[in-house]
């Protein structure tokens, strides 16, 4: 599955937006709030992107399941929270998740999949 979320942390805050190009940057201070406002705009218009089936599942009332999502969501934010040196992005064109990191040679080294999950992955086994 992929993520239809680019998710990051910017000075402190927490912020989510839409891949589908719908809607503006969805702001935050806490990463649980966060969280409950992607299931929010997620249950308001499903994100819809060809080619890709979603980590969020449609939920009802207040029933919000812990998985896949929180695996996925709090996983990003442990891991960016440690390596804020670490930049996610999604590139539309290939389809692919990509993360960019200094490779401490005044360089980058940047890791492409086409799940973000596969991505968080390998960086975990690289930065330990």
């Amino acid at each position: 599955m992929k993520s239809v979320y680019e998710i990051e942390s910017v000075d402190g805050e927490w912020r989510a937006r839409r891949l589908d190009g719908l809607g503006d940057w969805i702001e935050v201070k806490i990463s649980d709030d966060l969280r409950n406002q992607i299931f929010s705009d997620y249950a308001l218009k499903p994100v819809r992107m060809r080619g890709c089936e979603t980590e969020i599942q449609q939920v009802s009332g207040n029933e919000m399941p812990d998985k896949p999502v929180k695996d996925q969501v709090v996983r990003h934010m442990i891991f960016s929270a440690a390596h804020p040196e670490v930049i996610f992005a999604f590139q539309l064109a290939t389809g692919q998740w990509e993360a960019t990191y200094p490779d401490g040679k005044n360089g980058t080294q940047t890791v492409r999949r086409l799940e973000l999950s596969k991505v968080r992955d390998e960086l975990e086994e690289r930065f330990g």
